[in-house]
This record gives structure tokens, C-alpha cells and sequence, in this order.
């Protein structure tokens, strides 16, 4: 049986992750996901540290859907790699062509060592990071994956951008906290293109 998988990119928002999980709970009333990965910066690992593994957040929208070990579930998920620069440095920021390239390269590895070694379901959440990164990890998206895999665009109320005190709906008749998750249509060329290697 495959397991499903989450691939995230992520800087500055690491709130997408919760608005996300928010609806997706709400549609399968559980967390249907057996991995977490999210790829991010230096920056946006801090921001999770602090906000998600720290901080109560989780826990909070483990107890609106009345999921007493969320928390637990989702910090044994969860995967963070660090996105490097061409020599090999933990990247806080992508500023350079060189960053980018390097940035690419990354999520194509990632996704194709999920989809040969693991052969999950993949769920591409591309909301987040620097436009660099949701055009690398849709690419990948399609490079590798198959029919069975989604990417995804979540969407919440331009009021609620950014907002450290707001990860996810607590009134879902208010629409300034309303969700929005676009799944994309793409056609995935994993089943076709074999051992592909950009390296």
C-alpha cells in the first residue's frame, strides 16, 4: 500500500502548511499524510521551530478537529531539508542565479528519490518561497510525477497574509478566514520518463 506524502516549499509563510492541513483534515476528517516533507531556508526552518514545533499551534488545530495526537503525528512527519547554495551552505535567502540553479536541482532530487525509492502518492503544495521555488517544484512535479499525484495552491483572504496570529480558520462563516486550495491540473511524465538524472 503507497504511502501519501506532502512536499512543501516554503520561506516566509510557513502558515500555508496549517491552512493546508486545515482543509485537508476537514475533507478527510483525519491527517492523511505519512510524510511531511518541507523545503525551505534557514529563515523559514526558524519560523517553523518557532510557530510550529514550538509553539501551540498545532496542538490548537489538532483540538479543533478533536485529533488528540496531531502534534506528535506531525513532528514524527516531518522532514525539513535545507535548501544549499553551489558550495554547499545552508541558504537563508535566494539572491543569485546561481541560488536558483542550485535551488532547482534540489527539488528535482527530492521528488525523484520520493518517487523511485519511496513510490508514494505526492501532494505538491508549491504556495510558498520565492516564485523560484514553486516553478522548481513544479517542474519536478511533472519531470517525476504520475496520475496519482496532485500539486496543489492553497489561497487564504488577502486580510490573513502573513499574519503571524492567524494559521487557520476558527470561524469558517467568516469569510476573511475562508480557504481556498486550487488543485492544478498537470500532466506528470514519471510513468513514461525513466531514471532521468539532472544531476
Amino acid at each position: 500500500m503507497k504511502n501519501n506524502t506532502l512536499i512543501i516549499s516554503t520561506g516566509d509563510t510557513p502558515q500555508i502548511i496549517t491552512e493546508f492541513l486545515f482543509d485537508s483534515i476537514s475533507k478527510h476528517k483525519k491527517n492523511i499524510y505519512d510524510k511531511i516533507i518541507v523545503i525551505t531556508t534557514t529563515h523559514g526552518k526558524d519560523l517553523i521551530d518557532e510557530y510550529l514545533l514550538q509553539g501551540e499551534i498545532i496542538e490548537n488545530l489538532g483540538s479543533l478537529f478533536s485529533i488528540d495526537d496531531l502534534y506528535d503525528d506531525f513532528k514524527n512527519t516531518l522532514d525539513i531539508i535545507l535548501l544549499k547554495d553551489a558550495k554547499g551552505s545552508d541558504l537563508a535567502d535566494l539572491r543569485t542565479n546561481e541560488d536558483a540553479h542550485s535551488e532547482f536541482l534540489q527539488y528535482f532530487k527530492v521528488v525523484q528519490s520520493e518517487k523511485i525509492n519511496s513510490k508514494n502518492n505526492i501532494t505538491f503544495l508549491i504556495s510558498g518561497g520565492r516564485k523560484s521555488s514553486s516553478i522548481a517544484l513544479s517542474q519536478a512535479a511533472i519531470l517525476y510525477g504520475e496520475s496519482e499525484d496532485q500539486i496543489v495552491h492553497v489561497l487564504a483572504h488577502a486580510s490573513k497574509w502573513n499574519d503571524k496570529e492567524w494559521w487557520f480558520p476558527d470561524d469558517t462563516s467568516d469569510e476573511k478566514q475562508a480557504i481556498t486550495v486550487f488543485n492544478l491540473p498537470f500532466i506528470g511524465l514519471g510513468g513514461f520518463i525513466k531514471g532521468v538524472d539532472l544531476s
